[in-house]
């Protein structure tokens, strides 16, 4: 009898002794998986916590007239290259896809305005327009237009930033962001067609939505 007894406690200590380890290795692949699992979601998605969360000690005095949403901040920055290649845009080659990109950072631009405008203005330069590659330089037509001032992306872009930087200190706090520099209340702004800012907020929308 003691003997059967001796022998059930050591089935009985090797069974909680396998369950144990079972346990443990079921923590350890759910924790695995749950960790793989948040990965592919970070290569994926954005989590906006601000549009400032990069960079806490960026000076943001210039730019404090800007919405947030017209702001800088990181996203699924492919997404926006792929929607400019669906638009056979030069503008998603380099050096111009990175110029814009580097620009729109230093000036606490979002980028998905800039490239926005290229929309508006230019139709994002299509590779099939015979003027592609002098267009290219300046599809923001900073300065009137890529015909009178011919530059290079980096320095267009950075006009084009702190153009709208400008027009953006004069904004009412009611004033639409996009009508304001459009036509800054009939006082003149970025473009003279007063129908200018629909089509950028269009563009602006798509690209933003596919990013962030």
């Amino acid at each position: 009898m003691r003997k059967n007894k001796g022998i059930i406690k050591e089935w009985l200590f090797l069974f909680l002794l396998i369950l144990i380890l079972c346990a443990g290795n079921f923590f350890i692949f759910s924790d695995s998986d749950k960790k793989n699992s948040d990965f592919d979601r970070a290569t994926i998605l954005y989590t906006d916590k601000g549009p400032h969360e990069e960079n806490p000690e960026r000076d943001t005095k210039e730019t404090e007239s800007i919405p947030n949403i017209y702001l800088y901040r990181t996203g699924n920055f492919n997404a926006l290259r792929q929607y400019l290649l669906d638009k056979n845009s030069v503008l998603a080659e380099e050096p111009y896809y990175s110029e814009i990109f580097r620009q729109a950072e230093k000036h606490n631009i979002n980028p998905c305005l800039l490239f926005a405008i290229t929309g508006r203005e230019q139709s994002f330069v299509p590779k099939n327009n015979k003027f592609a590659e002098k267009i290219s330089n300046n599809p923001f037509n900073v300065f009137g237009s890529w015909q009178k001032y011919n530059t290079t992306i980096d320095e267009s872009a950075e006009i084009a930033c702190k153009t709208i930087i400008k027009l953006s200190k004069s904004r009412p706090k009611n004033a639409d962001f996009l009508v304001w520099i459009n036509l800054r209340g009939g006082a003149g702004g970025y473009a003279e067609d007063d129908k200018w800012h629909q089509d950028v907020k269009i563009f602006f929308e798509i690209m933003n939505t596919k990013i962030y």
